[in-house]
């Protein structure tokens, strides 16, 4: 279903696939339960998500950068920015922007929420599909994004992480 609305629409729509379900489940809480506090853990995280997926893909339109495997196949080009989609990262930028806003909640398990976010972000490095200032500029775009929403959302962390929410 969703390749034929991707199809139809030219626009892709699975990126945003999760992003979707979370503020879906923040809307279903918040009908259901006539409380905010659920569902607003739900809007927090699906706000980082969608807002930074929309900024990285503008910035891949602005910057337009070569991933560094065709940069090194083709010997024709001369600058890193002679059409491709590699800044910033998104990867690396949906991967933070969905574990930032936990770390946010739950600032106990910080360290182990980290592991695999960080793990994908050296990958995209290690094979040659971003630079490092790629993957750097997707975690920065999360780390704003999830300030910002913390601030707008006034998400206070969850300090006992077994207490009901």
């Amino acid at each position: 279903m969703l390749l034929g609305i991707e199809f139809l629409s030219e626009y892709t729509v699975s990126r945003y696939f999760i992003a979707a379900l979370i503020l879906a489940a923040a809307l279903f809480l918040l009908i259901r339960d006539k409380s905010i506090r659920r569902a607003k853990i739900f809007f927090f995280v699906g706000a980082v998500l969608v807002s930074s997926r929309l900024v990285t893909a503008t910035l891949k339109v602005v910057f337009d950068r070569s991933r560094p495997f065709v940069f090194l196949e083709d010997r024709s080009i001369h600058d890193f920015f002679s059409g491709g989609d590699s800044f910033p990262s998104g990867h690396a930028t949906n991967y933070f922007s969905f574990f930032l806003p936990l770390i946010v909640l739950i600032p106990r398990y910080k360290w182990a929420l980290l592991i695999l976010p960080t793990f994908i972000a050296l990958q995209r490095v290690i094979v040659n599909e971003h630079y490092l200032s790629d993957v750097l500029a997707g975690i920065l775009i999360a780390s704003i994004m999830t300030l910002v929403f913390q601030r707008v959302f006034k998400m206070p962390t969850l300090q006992n992480p077994d207490s009901r929410i």
